[in-house]
């Protein structure tokens, strides 16, 4: 785990990543503070950029990481006519920064912009990538008909190297997982049962541990998305107004009331 500790993205594609953070608590900071201002050539301050993006996001610094997002945003906006090989990952993953964030419209944005400049390299990944995020990100806001459509869209797109194969395809179950159980389709068990487990290391993990609590729910045993949403704030760290915060507080309000608990359900809210 050497190594992880010194890679953000490492870090966050570790398997191990979860179970040592349970075992060394939730209090890590990151090992040294990162430039919200990424400068240099072209080719330096996107890879820069993208490094700080990342490390970041890692560590649920969700404050830093916008603020790099920002910057890389109105770096790319001056720079869209001479577009950089770089470009639609950098949108890509400030998208995906905004998503874990809990800016569903802003990673809308950035998805769209990724797309566009992946679509100029046929056979370009971040394609697929870039349209299974927004299918995700379209199902969490309600718009089940635009979120199941793009799914589709994913689907009929060429799948990624073997390093970004599983992401890809996690992804799109959590995709497939969110439509079912918002529309109370016929394979909502299936789905949710090919889902990641609850301590993945998927940085989609709060989309997991909200299908987990959703699907117990349905299945009226409230128990088990209790113990859903005990197991994902033990094995990864949850930030004050991220998205997996506000996923997981209307989780345990929703899950204790369940329950018959309404003064825990009162705690939670105060």
């Amino acid at each position: 785990f050497e190594i992880a500790d010194r890679s953000a993205t490492a870090r966050i594609f570790h398997p191990a990543s979860p179970t040592m953070t349970r075992l060394r608590g939730l209090a890590c900071v990151p090992p040294e503070t990162r430039d919200d201002h990424p400068t240099g050539d072209d080719e330096l301050w996107r890879e820069s950029g993208l490094e700080a993006l990342v490390t970041a996001r890692a560590y649920s610094a969700f404050d830093s990481a916008l603020a790099i997002a920002e910057v890389l945003t109105s770096r790319l906006h001056v720079n869209f006519t001479q577009a950089h090989p770089l470009d639609a990952q950098l949108h890509n993953q400030i998208a995906l920064t905004r998503l874990l964030a809990g800016d569903t419209l802003g990673a809308l944005e950035g998805y769209r912009a990724a797309g566009q400049l992946a679509a100029l390299n046929p056979g370009d990944h971040l394609l697929r990538d870039s349209a299974g995020l927004s299918s995700v990100t379209f199902l969490l806001r309600g718009s089940l008909k635009d979120g199941h459509d793009l799914l589709g869209v994913a689907r009929s797109l060429p799948l990624a190297p073997p390093f970004f194969e599983s992401t890809m395809q996690c992804t799109e179950r959590i995709a497939d997982a969110l439509y079912a159980v918002e529309s109370a389709a016929s394979n909502r068990v299936d789905s949710g049962r090919s889902l990641e487990p609850l301590d993945t290391a998927d940085e989609l993990w709060p989309l997991v541990a909200h299908l987990r609590v959703r699907n117990a729910l349905a299945d009226g045993v409230p128990s088990l998305a209790l113990e859903a949403i005990t197991l994902a704030m033990q094995t990864h760290r949850v930030s004050p107004g991220s998205l997996a915060d506000d996923l997981l507080t209307a989780a345990l309000i929703e899950t204790h009331m369940r329950l018959g608990d309404d003064g825990s359900a009162d705690k939670v809210l105060t």
